[in-house]
């Protein structure tokens, strides 16, 4: 990419985006790149299931909102050994469905651009963990594991390999982050600040720093993934050769994680209110 032409820069990265995103990210940046610009990181990451859920069983269900508003979603349906746990005194119960991982990362160095394709890593290090209010619109238990009041690992570590009847609705969720005051408010200034900024580590030029730190999250789930952009052949169990344990049917509001079981933390996270809204 050369950055010296910044219309042309930005229309490079935005089809770049495009293209390994399946269109899910058509225009990354919605300006031109700042005139000042030397280096662009980015990355896109695509998540598998292990085990997809079949489109045969897909049906159409109701979605409650709310007490006095129902929608229909399509509604996936899978059953089979799952990590699970009830905590009635939170009010919620969590499934955590494990995935596979693919990365593409992109990475802009002045006149010059780089695409690296990472491995597709068959492991179980990342999960789908979702977790639902017992008590229907109660989110308010649920939601503490988004602030912090309450702490995600210490819930999936508990869970127990269960035979689970999972329905759970397909959805697509949209968002961007200014990431700059959160990065701040932790401690991370120095990045920010072009007399000690530190870049040694990944680029030659010592006179870069950050100034601007966009996350753009695009959370689609369906029977193949998240953000799933091709179609994997499912090795799966009739359903009627399983009788479950647990009958997990996600039908109203919640809330879901994706989860780094090395890391023992959630690297993404996203409160469903209604399935058929793109936000």
């Amino acid at each position: 990419v050369d950055f010296s032409n910044r219309t042309s820069a930005t229309v490079d990265i935005n089809d770049w985006v495009d293209q390994q995103s399946n269109g899910l990210l058509e225009k990354f940046f919605t300006d031109d790149i700042p005139d000042d610009t030397a280096m662009i990181l980015l990355s896109l990451i695509l998540d598998f299931w292990q085990s997809p859920f079949e489109p045969h069983y897909t049906r159409i269900e109701n979605f409650d909102i709310s007490s006095d508003h129902q929608i229909t979603v399509h509604m996936m349906t899978q059953e089979g050994l799952m990590k699970y746990g009830k905590f009635e005194d939170e009010g919620f119960e969590i499934v955590s469905k494990p995935l596979n991982k693919l990365e593409y990362q992109a990475y802009s160095h002045l006149f010059h651009f780089v695409l690296s394709f990472f491995k597709h890593l068959q492991n179980t290090r990342f999960t789908f963990v979702i977790v639902l209010p017992l008590e229907k619109w109660s989110l308010n238990g649920a939601t503490e594991l988004l602030n912090g009041n309450k702490v995600l690992s210490e819930y999936v570590k508990n869970l127990k390999e269960t035979t689970v009847s999972l329905r759970l609705p397909k959805f697509t969720l949209k968002n961007t982050l200014d990431l700059v005051p959160t990065l701040k408010s932790i401690g991370v200034v120095d990045l920010f600040d072009p007399v000690k900024s530190d870049l040694s580590g990944i680029t030659p030029n010592h006179n870069l720093y950050v100034n601007k730190f966009i996350q753009t999250n695009v959370f689609k789930l369906n029977e193949s993934g998240i953000e799933a952009t091709t179609v994997t052949s499912p090795i799966f169990v009739p359903i009627s050769a399983i009788i479950p344990e647990v009958d997990f049917h996600v039908t109203h509001p919640f809330i879901c994680f994706i989860y780094d079981q090395q890391l023992t933390m959630p690297i993404m996270a996203a409160k469903v209110m209604n399935p058929v809204l793109q936000l």
